[in-house]
């Protein structure tokens, strides 16, 4: 019998400063019962603040930086749920922010142009220029990620709620969309999840769908249907893109996905709205942000049930590992509810451990040659807000002339 915690925080303001008041419920779970093990995962909230391990207290900016071995560029990154956007240097320091006055910004995805894409969390894609100016906003229950495609075309994930059939009536579900918008903002075309992937869901999921609604109509509790509860039975993390023919493995214009609770890595030809292929592996757990990288898979394998995380490069033809980075000792590195990957230039990655709000650099043979922890602190608790994803563009990216000219008219 193993324990499964979540922790809610609420913090409330006094005169002397900020204080917290800390609830913490223990949802105990038989480990042994898939179900019960899978719904316990899936009831853990999104949480702005992480507790920091002992080793990291005081670790803030880059700490590990070997100038030989790196790959130089501007890593672009956001706190989750903080309306800020940061371009920041190698050494740490920040070279541009994007902000808005309110938010809880999701994801943050930096254009040729300098204009950022912001996801606000469940609401919004905003399109801000260079100085932060809103240049149009799209009002739908956006989530998780964004990506520009080759014709202007904005691909975003959002969700609705979809009611779907059961043996007792409709039960209702969170159902995630391929939104496409117009380089406007106008939306273009929805392409549902569901109607891809619903033959996934389990008669078993549905029936525990409707005995957690039965318990809330019993109770008197009002149904609220929304993400990271039981009806989010896709949680749809990753939408990415194909920007040229790989190797056979996806054409131009299709989209690679990551379905985060049913464990699937999949592309899809967004015109015929079609699975053309999936990843059939059996030890992934919530995994992130997949890539395509030479032909291969790259991924962010979190590992909630094992608990450690690892990222791996997968043969999509055979399965098999061909790559792997995970630490030693391997629950040294660990992100349970979000991260992220990025293959370098140089063949190095770019390793996003999200709930420690710490990004570091590896060398193909596991030597980490770049590190940063998050700076945005609550000292006194020691809790540190999450790095949502962190991505590096080259130096001489399209935003060294925006850099070099913000630079030349400061004050």
């Amino acid at each position: 019998m193993r324990r499964t915690i979540a922790i809610i925080v609420v913090s409330i303001g006094v005169a002397a400063g900020t204080m917290l008041l800390l609830g913490i419920r223990l949802m105990e779970t038989d480990q042994d019962s898939p179900e019960a093990s899978r719904e316990a995962l899936k009831s853990l909230p999104y949480l702005d603040w992480q507790p920091m391990e002992k080793a990291d207290i005081g670790k803030q900016g880059v700490t590990i930086y070997d100038p030989d071995k790196s790959y130089k560029g501007l890593n672009i990154c956001n706190y989750d749920s903080y309306p800020k956007g940061y371009v920041i240097d190698m050494s740490g320091e920040v070279l541009h922010v994007w902000s808005r006055p309110r938010g809880r910004w999701h994801h943050v995805e930096v254009m040729e142009t300098g204009d950022l894409l912001v996801i606000d969390k469940n609401k919004l894609l905003i399109k801000l220029d260079w100085e932060s100016n809103t240049q149009w906003t799209s009002q739908k229950k956006y989530h998780h990620d964004v990506d520009v495609a080759d014709n202007g075309d904005i691909y975003a994930l959002s969700w609705d709620v979809l009611e779907i059939p059961h043996s007792s009536g409709a039960i209702p579900i969170v159902n995630d969309f391929i939104t496409i918008l117009a380089s406007d903002g106008t939306i273009k075309k929805d392409v549902s999840v569901f109607d891809l992937f619903g033959g996934e869901i389990t008669e078993a999921e549905k029936d525990e769908i409707r005995e957690h609604m039965k318990r809330k109509e019993l109770e008197g509790e009002d149904i609220e249907v929304k993400p990271q509860t039981i009806f989010d039975v896709f949680h749809t993390n990753t939408l990415e893109i194909v920007k040229r023919i790989t190797g056979g493995l996806a054409g131009k214009g299709s989209v690679l996905i990551c379905i985060r609770n049913l464990d699937i890595i999949a592309i899809i030809d967004i015109s015929r709205e079609e699975v053309v292929w999936r990843l059939d592996v059996d030890d992934l757990e919530w995994p992130h942000q997949p890539s395509i990288v030479e032909g291969n898979i790259l991924v962010f394998d979190n590992g909630p049930r094992r608990g450690y995380s690892r990222v791996v490069e997968i043969d999509p033809r055979t399965g098999k590992t061909v790559w792997e980075y995970a630490a030693n000792p391997r629950e040294s590195f660990f992100s349970r509810i979000r991260g992220g990957c990025q293959r370098l230039p140089n063949g190095n990655t770019l390793i996003t451990e999200s709930d420690k709000a710490r990004a570091f650099e590896v060398t193909p043979d596991g030597k980490v040659v770049w590190e940063f922890y998050g700076t945005e602190i609550m000292k006194v608790l020691k809790r540190r807000r999450p790095i949502y994803r962190m991505t590096r563009l080259p130096s001489d990216s399209h935003l060294s002339g925006l850099l070099e000219k913000e630079q030349v008219i400061a004050p």
